[in-house]
């Protein structure tokens, strides 16, 4: 488990969402197009960084 405080990250987003369709192709090892089924894969760029760290406690419990 992980306490701190949450004002010590930072979270932040680069450029527009896209958004693709696909008629053909494996998905999950299934094949989309065999299944009259559709695609649609969104992509979008984040990150999350602790700016911080000291502001944080990583608790953890010993393996018997």
């Amino acid at each position: 488990m992980i306490f701190g405080n949450m004002k010590a990250c930072a979270f932040g987003d680069k450029g527009d969402m896209r958004v693709a369709q696909f008629t053909s192709g494996s998905f999950g090892g299934k094949e989309v197009a065999l299944a009259n089924q559709t695609g649609i894969v969104y992509r979008h760029r984040h990150a999350f960084v602790v700016v911080l760290p000291k502001a944080f406690v990583v608790i953890s419990t010993s393996a018997s």
